[in-house]
């Protein structure tokens, strides 16, 4: 009975729920966010800032929001109570269901891997990964962007765990695959 969204799928669907609740909102998201988001903000004419990954990184951007937004967007990123108390309010406001919203978004995939790696050996691959791909490191000089004209791979290193997360968008799964493969192979060829 119903359906698991993925964390990727629940940050576009709480995107929709901001934007169709308040008008010309400003949404904060993660940089691991699918690109359907943005497709969205053009359609309700909201603006999105995309953040570094890491949970703390979002909650200082958001607190630059006007407060009502900032709160429902702090609550459903951050408070899972809250968001069903949200989200029950905002289907009953608007007369819709979660299946009704789902089927608005844009249709896009993003895959997320885990690749083992020691804290040294992460920089390594990042540098590597940079020269290849002539990418440059986010301004706190970890993680890193590279796109495609079908999707973007960003990899963010873990230090405290020892692995690099590779997370890939394509416009169809097997495309977020291929690419998700290709670096994945190159973080784990550490010659």
């Amino acid at each position: 009975f119903g359906e698991v969204l993925s964390e990727f799928d629940y940050s576009a669907l709480c995107a929709l729920i901001i934007m169709k609740s308040f008008t010309g909102a400003l949404i904060y998201i993660p940089d691991s966010a699918p690109e359907s988001i943005e497709m969205l903000a053009q359609k309700y004419g909201a603006k999105v800032t995309r953040t570094q990954v890491s949970p703390p990184h979002l909650m200082n951007e958001l607190s630059k929001s006007k407060r009502k937004l900032f709160l429902h967007q702090f609550i459903y990123r951050f408070d899972a109570v809250g968001a069903i108390i949200l989200l029950c309010d905002f289907l009953h406001t608007y007369n819709t269901t979660v299946t009704a919203l789902k089927n608005e978004l844009p249709v896009s995939y993003v895959l997320s891997t885990d690749v083992c790696c020691s804290s040294k050996e992460q920089s390594e691959a990042i540098r590597r990964l940079c020269e290849n791909y002539d990418a440059v490191p986010d301004e706190y000089g970890e993680s890193i962007k590279v796109s495609f004209d079908n999707g973007w791979v960003l990899i963010v290193p873990k230090k405290m765990q020892s692995v690099i997360n590779v997370i890939s968008h394509g416009y169809t799964k097997e495309y977020a695959r291929e690419i998700a493969d290709i670096f994945v192979d190159e973080i784990a060829d550490r010659k």
